[in-house]
């Protein structure tokens, strides 16, 4: 089967047969995908990265819609802490990196719960709420989110911006 995108490839149709001949590319093969290939690669979405402060709650009230998301309770103990033990509730304040559409992120942020964070690599700084929340793990006054994000990949590595 050959795909519209394809249509470049194929030559006249002969009439008498009903059938187009093909005209290999420059590289001399064909180039063909059957129905489950093409189902396949139109079933992959795009999908981007981004920060935020939120809430436990607001997270669970939209995690359905992330393909991948990884957070840190900003309300818990202090490592030097005797007990150790943290108990996380809806209202526990957690910074969470995202992956989803461009849809889940425009619905978060037209959440009020959410507050999107520059990106890494961009030289703004963060919030002044999103640094007080953050000065636990080493946020100072004025940091990027790229220096905030390597100080709490000392805590979650799965926090640490990448690229790929």
């Amino acid at each position: 089967m050959v795909c519209a995108f394809e249509a470049a490839a194929l030559g006249p149709i002969n009439l008498a047969s009903q059938r187009p001949k093909l005209r290999p590319p420059k590289g001399g093969r064909y180039i063909t995908k059957t129905s489950d290939e093409i189902a396949f690669f139109s079933a992959i979405n795009m999908t981007g990265k981004r920060y935020y402060l939120t809430t436990l709650g607001a997270w669970h009230r939209h995690a359905g819609r992330f393909a991948n998301s990884h957070w840190l309770a900003l309300g818990q103990a202090a490592p030097g802490d005797a007990t150790g033990h943290f108990d996380p509730d809806e209202v526990t304040p957690i910074l969470v990196l995202i992956e989803a559409d461009e849809g889940a992120h425009l619905a978060l942020e037209d959440d009020a719960a959410f507050e999107a964070l520059p990106h890494p690599l961009g030289q703004k700084p963060i919030s002044e709420a999103a640094q007080t929340a953050l000065a636990a793990h080493g946020v100072a006054t004025g940091a990027t989110m790229f220096d905030a994000a390597e100080a709490v990949a000392r805590v979650h590595p799965l926090l640490r911006h990448r690229v790929f």
